[in-house]
Order: structure tokens, then C-alpha cells, then sequence
């Protein structure tokens, strides 16, 4: 996984080449159970309590730490084209004035892989720079790596 976050914009990008067709990589996010087995850094788990995968659709989850902590989690989706592009904003389970906006692109990358573009855009640069801080770049990195290995053992 390859991320850059520049110096001039509250965006952090993430990119990664996986080893299957987009439709199986898009359908590691559409899937409910499928995201109970990567969403999240190493140790992490997660309860979903509400998901409607939809153009206004809402995906409420507990993310699990592995000290037993829980974080309230909502997203709601802006756009949804199949196995090609996701938009979504992402916050806690709450009006969250930290709210971020996602956007995640699914590209043929040749001989069956994908890859997959994430870019996150946060309200400030302070707030990147915070979630820069407790580590989300690595964290993101083992979510990836998480997501990869599912698609890649499941085609």
C-alpha cells in the first residue's frame, strides 16, 4: 500500500494493487459479512448495527480495539457505482464535526487485479494532521492489507 498525504490539502490518498477482478474486490465492500473479516486494522473487529448499501444508505458499526474499547462508527453513502467508484462521508455515530469524506475507486489493473485508489478528505488540515498523529496511515495500511488477503484467497 502506497500512501501520500500533501503538504498543501487535508487529504490523505491510499493506493494497492490486489490480486483479483474488481467485482470481487467491490464486492468485499458491498458484502456485510465479508466486511467483518477485514474492516479495520490488525486486532480490530467490528459489530455492524445498521447497513443499508445505498445512494443516503446508512453503515452504523462498533469498531472493537483490541483493549476492549469501542468506537461508535457512521457512514453514509453519496455514490455508488459497481465494481468502479464508492463516495461516502465517515464520522463517529454522532453529528460529528470531524466527519471525513471518502472516496474509494475500483481500476482494472491488468491480468485479473484491481486497483483500488482511497482518498480520504478531512474538514481541516489540523484534523489530518491529528489522525495522522494516533497513526491512521499505518492502521489504514493493515486494513488494506486485511482487504487484500480476503479478496485475494476468495477470487
Amino acid at each position: 500500500t502506497i500512501a501520500t498525504a500533501p503538504d498543501d490539502k487535508p487529504i490523505i490518498r491510499m493506493e494497492r494493487i490486489v490480486n483479483a477482478r474488481r467485482e470481487a474486490v467491490f464486492g468485499a465492500w458491498e458484502d456485510p459479512e465479508a466486511l467483518k473479516h477485514w474492516w479495520g486494522p490488525n486486532g480490530f473487529s467490528i459489530t455492524i448495527l445498521e447497513r443499508a448499501f445505498e445512494v443516503g444508505g446508512v453503515f452504523r458499526f462498533i469498531m472493537h480495539a483490541p483493549n476492549g474499547m469501542g468506537f461508535a462508527n457512521r457512514v453514509v453513502y453519496r455514490e455508488i457505482v459497481r465494481n468502479e467508484r464508492l463516495a461516502y462521508s465517515h464520522g463517529a455515530d454522532i453529528d460529528d464535526p470531524d466527519t471525513f469524506q471518502v472516496e474509494v475507486t475500483f481500476a482494472d489493473a491488468g491480468a485479473g487485479r484491481t486497483m483500488v485508489t482511497i482518498t480520504s478528505t478531512f474538514p481541516s488540515m489540523e484534523r489530518r494532521a491529528t489522525v495522522m498523529g494516533f497513526g491512521a496511515v499505518e492502521l489504514g495500511k493493515q486494513t488494506w492489507d486485511k482487504l487484500a488477503e480476503w479478496v485475494e484467497t476468495r477470487g
